[in-house]
């Protein structure tokens, strides 16, 4: 019965919210329509578009220690009422949910005694991750009066610093102590505290400058911060250059693990259940968010792509064909990276994807449901969401795109890709186009 007061409750809190446009915008995490994959889309599609002006990026991950466990109550209870405008009766009840709490331990059989609970937001509760995320709000505004851009998932955020060649020691020396000392004084305040073990910095750069000189770290307090060469952000590893390489190789190594004990029991399951077995220990890992892929190397494909062969149980020099993958319904790497972009498009016509998206994609024409298509010059513009999307989408029939309906978009989607890729992404590199 709790759980279901809580879901109600909460429905009425996002139409409030919806409707007083009161959400978050930088917040991914617990928010309808958004995912850790579109909030990483957002950093990589502006790190590749400042590539192409021969911009780095800073991008400081930072990890907040047991943050759901140390809101204060009462400070999350003057947001609801001052920001979020709760009065009367729904304020009551948020302080009767949240208040009045106690807990005990148990070990070893011995139970302590009751403790009032006078910190945190009730974990495994429904309503607990939105309320953090309310809590956690004005933290995205720290970053913004350094002009920094900033975005989070839950209590992991990130800060991003673009800065050009030519300024990086003043942005790097000044901005990243100052912005920290910031976030510092800000977590002061609400009772959080970084978890130094998982903050991270990396400098991310474009590949044909590497041989500028570059700072390596920043004092910060008088310790000095190494910058690290690669780091993991929500399950997908971010090196300098945004290769992905290291990713790739994770990626690889995972699934053959996988293969391998599932070839250990592959006598005893039937062919419908080894593919059961395939989607979801296989499948899952190659598709988690593809998106960012667009354009890596050829040997990052290939070692993807080497998945399927294991798959099909051939040998090295089986040729892999079109029609042994479209048996399982396997689509090539390239093709799932273009899917993965085509759905998302569709969500963003559909309203069901992040603010975010109408700034990065423009309709020109809404009855064909055309894209404007953006030029950019170089390797790494053309890597980025911002680009491949619109030409990827024009391209489709006009059928498809006028497609309502998500699940049979996706299925006509995949026939499509099966047998036109090659239009497809000669659109999109700018070769042809076909509508």
């Amino acid at each position: 019965m709790s759980k279901l007061i809580e879901k109600v409750v909460l429905a009425r809190l996002n139409k409030h919210m919806d409707e007083n446009n009161l959400h978050c915008s930088n917040q991914f995490g617990y928010k309808k329509h958004h995912s850790t994959e579109t909030l990483l889309l957002q950093i990589v599609d502006e790190t590749l578009i400042g590539f192409g002006k021969k911009n780095g990026t800073v991008l400081i991950l930072l990890d907040m220690s047991a943050g759901i466990d140390t809101v204060d109550l009462n400070k999350l209870l003057e947001i609801l009422e001052n920001k979020i405008g709760l009065k009367g009766t729904a304020l009551k009840w948020f302080r009767s949910f949240l208040t009045g709490r106690s807990q005990k331990v148990k070990v070893a059989g011995v139970v302590s005694e009751l403790l009032a609970t006078l910190f945190g937001v009730p974990q495994g509760s429904v309503l607990g991750p939105v309320l953090f995320n309310i809590y956690v709000s004005s933290l995205t505004d720290v970053a913004k009066s350094l002009c920094t851009a900033s975005s989070s998932y839950a209590n992991d955020t990130n800060a991003r610093i673009q800065l050009s060649f030519d300024f990086q020691y003043a942005n790097i020396t000044k901005t990243i102590p100052l912005l920290l000392e910031y976030i510092g004084q800000w977590m002061n305040r609400y009772f959080l505290k970084l978890n130094p073990s998982k903050t991270e910095i990396i400098f991310l750069f474009p590949p044909h400058l590497q041989h500028i000189p570059k700072l390596h770290g920043v004092f910060v307090q008088n310790q000095c911060i190494r910058f690290s060469e690669n780091v993991k952000f929500l399950g997908i590893h971010f090196d300098e250059s945004l290769s992905f390489e290291h990713h790739i190789s994770e990626i690889s190594s995972n699934c053959h693990y996988h293969l391998n004990n599932i070839a250990k029991i592959r006598r005893y399951l039937s062919e419908p259940d080894l593919k059961k077995f395939m989607h979801a220990f296989i499948s899952s890992k190659l598709d988690y968010c593809n998106s960012l892929f667009s354009g890596i190397s050829n040997s990052a494909k290939a070692k993807l792509q080497s998945i399927a062969r294991i798959v099909l149980g051939l040998s090295p020099y089986t040729s892999l064909t079109d029609d042994m993958l479209c048996d399982l319904q396997w689509l090539k790497y390239d093709q799932r990276v273009i899917f993965k972009i085509l759905l998302l498009t569709h969500k963003f016509f559909m309203n069901i994807a992040p603010a975010y998206f109408s700034d990065v994609l423009f309709i020109v024409d809404c009855d064909q449901r055309l894209l404007n298509v953006v030029y950019l010059n170089s390797k790494s513009g053309r890597r980025s969401f911002s680009y491949c999307a619109p030409r990827y989408w024009n391209c489709l029939p006009k059928e498809i795109r006028l497609l309502n309906d998500t699940v049979k978009f996706k299925a006509s989607l995949k026939t499509v890709l099966f047998t036109n890729t090659n239009n497809i992404m000669q659109a999109a590199l700018g070769y042809s186009a076909y509508c």
